[in-house]
């Protein structure tokens, strides 16, 4: 009489499968799909929040630039031609189109206006996310106030003491109010 084996003896002496079943091909494709997308969300923030630290930097070295080179006199008109052709007061990596146009990291445009003994700063075009981290990166230091406007509107409410995080930024401002097109108007101390 024949005995019988244990289960698990009869599929080992089976003959393994060669390759990948469909299932398992499936399986490792959504994977590395998932492990790609999850790279570029990363790559995507971190450059988004590069250009943010970096617009904010920037800011502040031109501040203390323009004071340096001013003197605290800054009449009261755009002081954009003469920033563009001094030529060393801007960071490299902001870009000049024509005699006076400046776009600063996240392409966001800059117009630096003097207002006598200080001068300001708008930056037109940002995005919602920006507004919050500039503001919540800017610094009593630099800038005696900041107001938030959509598109070229007029009326924000400052604000003058800090730090501001980005909560604050959002509900305090018109950061909040839409996700692109916003001004931030920042005033030198």
């Amino acid at each position: 009489m024949k005995q019988k084996q244990p289960m698990n003896v009869k599929f080992m002496n089976k003959r393994k499968q060669a390759g990948t079943t469909i299932m398992e091909f499936i399986l490792y494709s959504v994977l590395a799909l998932s492990v790609i997308a999850g790279v570029a969300v990363f790559a995507l923030k971190g450059n988004n929040n590069s250009n943010v630290l970096g617009l904010s930097k920037d800011l502040a070295g031109v501040q203390v630039q323009i004071k340096q080179h001013w003197g605290g006199s800054y009449g009261a008109t755009s002081l954009n031609a003469a920033l563009v052709t001094d030529g060393t007061i801007l960071p490299s990596d902001w870009t000049i189109t024509g005699a006076s146009t400046i776009t600063g990291q996240g392409n966001v445009g800059l117009v630096f206006t003097g207002a006598t003994t200080t001068f300001t700063v708008a930056l037109s075009g940002a995005t919602k996310a920006l507004c919050q981290s500039v503001l919540a990166n800017s610094s009593a230091a630099n800038w005696s106030s900041v107001v938030v406007n959509v598109g070229s509107g007029t009326g924000g409410t400052p604000i003058t003491t800090w730090p501001i995080t980005e909560t604050q930024a959002a509900v305090a401002t018109a950061c909040g109010a839409a996700n692109t097109g916003l001004t931030i108007t920042f005033t030198s101390v």
